[in-house]
């Protein structure tokens, strides 16, 4: 009977994984139709709206995996960078806890019967008979019925098995059988690489009172530490900014795991006091450790960056030796290391300037076999100055270190935001080159009034580039103008206004189709963007 109970609890487990899949996919599907990339992609800007995409995707997804899986892929491919990535993965942290907190209103508080049952003859039917985006919602609630109705199962089916005899044997709240739960947390995380199996577990055997809330907490921070696994897999065959973004999502979760866990029985009492039983109790102890741990991590985004860079140097065959202009030793004075540095960061605008001047092409050349070369220019000029942008990074850490005068400190400074500006503007040039590249699989074509006001526009971003770069080769910084800058990034803005008005009242008469109309729109913002990164390189020189 053993074998079997162990069967049926395996097989509930998959229905649960299975449900999880269905909800996952339909939700992605239809929020997205298959540009779930380019949804989260497109809504990382800064701290905080990333912040919210991987929050928000994740409650809608229900897979913290998928989403931190997908951002590290992203990472992988350059269309997001470190610290974009790490709002979203906070997010999705903190999002994840929505799953049990379903669990304690919807799977355990009710029949599942009632649901259950109700949500098949809803989502079948859906699903069968409808197309497109309403067939995905079906999936999706066909998923949410099998998840309910494993639910269920799984509280039949543990109640009498073997696992509640172990606990039974091992419910002494010792710091042997906290560490013990730990690792069973992980361990079952990993393997299954979903943390909800592990807090729907947790939260039923703790409603039907199998084992204490303190070890159902040790069970929910393991299954926190777990599900990081995922995520080193796909960062393993990744470069250095798909591993970098790894790395952070295990160190957010295991820092997170080794500061509560001394103060485990204190928190324990404290949540106890405030929910009304146990499975309350697990479900506010998840919720209250991403909330603190994602709290902490997001006040100091931009230092934790800063720290995983510098421990996590790119490998490239250009070494500190290999600059053109830096010379590897730190013997000489520190001053001279800052004037070679803003030569290497000149070689290193200068690769950015070709990068933009390379859209160029992209604009109006319809023979396939040109503009696929164009954008392999792109990126191949992107990689390079990724290249130099890391060993340069490398080189002004090893500076940081050194004795530097007031002056020096200010420097480096305005040097490490020239060069994070100049990174910013080569990242929006590749998104537009692969933009530019899906525009046109798609078939998606403007007409000339509005491929008029992109030309323009990047005309003005050439403008923009050129006297970036008359500004970085001034000796004597006293005679860079702020003015020349902000008449060009005036005259993009007023560019991009004006191409966005005339787009709308063409939009609005019927005379763009919807799949041009949101490359187009797509294009002129991450134009826009880049000359507002320009224009901060300059203000960064004048500072």
């Amino acid at each position: 009977m053993e074998i079997l109970t162990i069967l049926n609890i395996l097989g509930v487990l998959a229905l649960f994984i299975f449900g999880m899949k269905l909800l996952n996919i339909g939700m992605q599907n239809a929020i997205s139709k298959n540009n779930f990339r380019k949804k989260i992609n497109r809504f990382v800007k800064n701290d905080f709206i990333a912040f919210f995409t991987g929050l928000f995707t994740t409650a809608i997804s229900q897979s913290s995996t998928a989403v931190s899986v997908l951002t590290i892929s992203l990472a992988d491919a350059r269309l997001v960078n470190l610290r974009q990535s790490i709002g979203v993965i906070i997010g999705a942290n903190i999002g994840t806890t929505i799953t049990a907190w379903i669990i304690v209103f919807f799977g355990l508080k009710y029949n599942i019967l009632i649901l259950y049952l109700p949500l098949l003859l809803i989502g079948v039917p859906i699903y069968f008979l409808r197309r497109g985006l309403s067939r995905n919602w079906g999936l999706s609630i066909i998923g949410l019925g099998l998840i309910f109705l494993s639910i269920n199962l799984l509280k039949e089916n543990i109640t009498d098995s073997f696992f509640v005899e172990w606990i039974t044997h091992n419910d002494n709240e010792s710091l042997r059988n906290i560490i013990l739960y730990l690792v069973i947390g992980i361990f079952i995380t990993a393997i299954v690489q979903s943390s909800s199996i592990v807090t729907a577990l947790a939260i039923i055997m703790a409603s039907q009172g199998e084992f204490s809330v303190m070890l159902a907490s040790a069970l929910i921070l393991g299954a926190n530490i777990g599900t990081t696994i995922t995520g080193q897999i796909a960062a393993s065959i990744g470069n250095i900014h798909a591993k970098r973004v790894a790395g952070f999502h295990t160190l957010f979760n295991l820092i997170g795991v080794l500061v509560f866990l001394p103060f485990l029985g204190y928190i324990s009492s404290y949540i106890n006091k405030i929910t009304p039983n146990e499975e309350f109790y697990i479900a506010t102890f998840h919720t209250i450790f991403n909330i603190v741990t994602g709290i902490f991590f997001f006040l100091l985004i931009p230092r934790v960056v800063l720290i995983i860079k510098r421990y996590t140097k790119q490998h490239t065959k250009q070494t500190l030796e290999e600059l053109h202009y830096i010379d590897a030793s730190m013997s000489i004075s520190s001053s001279i290391h800052i004037i070679k540095a803003y030569k290497e960061a000149t070689k290193f605008a200068s690769i950015i300037i070709k990068t933009v001047k390379a859209l160029d092409s992209l604009i109006t050349e319809s023979d396939e076999e040109k503009f696929e070369n164009g954008v392999q220019r792109i990126i191949k000029l992107e990689k390079k100055g990724d290249q130099l942008e890391d060993t340069i990074r490398i080189y002004l850490d090893q500076l940081i270190e050194s004795d530097l005068s007031p002056s020096g400190v200010r420097k480096l400074k305005q040097l490490s935001d020239i060069i994070h500006n100049l990174e910013n503007v080569g990242d929006l040039s590749l998104k537009l080159a692969y933009l530019q590249r899906e525009r046109k699989a798609k078939n998606a074509y403007f007409k000339p009034e509005l491929r008029k006001n992109i030309i323009e526009i990047q005309d003005l971003v050439n403008s923009a580039t050129k006297l970036v770069i008359q500004n970085i080769n001034e000796e004597e910084q006293e005679n860079i103008e702020l003015k020349d800058a902000e008449k060009i990034e005036e005259q993009i803005n007023e560019c991009y206004k004006a191409s966005l008005k005339e787009f709308y009242t063409r939009l609005e008469e019927g005379k763009v189709n919807t799949i041009s109309a949101v490359y187009y729109k797509e294009i002129i913002e991450l134009y826009e963007d880049i000359g507002d990164f320009l224009f901060k390189v300059t203000k960064a020189l004048v500072r």
